[in-house]
């Protein structure tokens, strides 16, 4: 993020309930996803899309050029049971009574 968007600050937020949610969020210098290139050097998009599409996700970009990047992962109410077996609640610092974790990276 820093190489690219030349952002000062980045927020991560999972949420747990009522389905798995990771927004990573920066203030960065943002893109016109419309506009983003899609070809053999710039496979950023598309390889976040066919990765959240092998764990039954969804992945919305959201970003506009000197508004900074949002990156939202859903898992399928299916794929939550999984991500709960694996231990993310805990890795992730999910409180029980919010369901909800905030970090700010830097």
């Amino acid at each position: 993020m820093r190489k690219h968007a030349r952002a000062t600050h980045v927020r991560l937020e999972v949420q747990q309930h009522p389905q798995w949610r990771f927004e990573v969020r920066d203030d960065g210098a943002g893109f016109s996803v419309e506009a983003a290139p899609h070809d053999e050097t710039h496979v950023g998009l598309s390889i976040m899309a066919e990765r959240a599409e092998r764990i039954g996700a969804a992945v919305a970009v959201t970003s506009a050029p000197g508004c900074g990047t949002s990156v939202v992962l859903t898992l399928a109410a299916g794929e939550r049971r999984l991500a709960e077996a694996a231990g993310i609640a805990t890795a992730a610092g999910i409180d029980a009574g919010t369901g909800m974790a905030e970090a700010i990276l830097y």
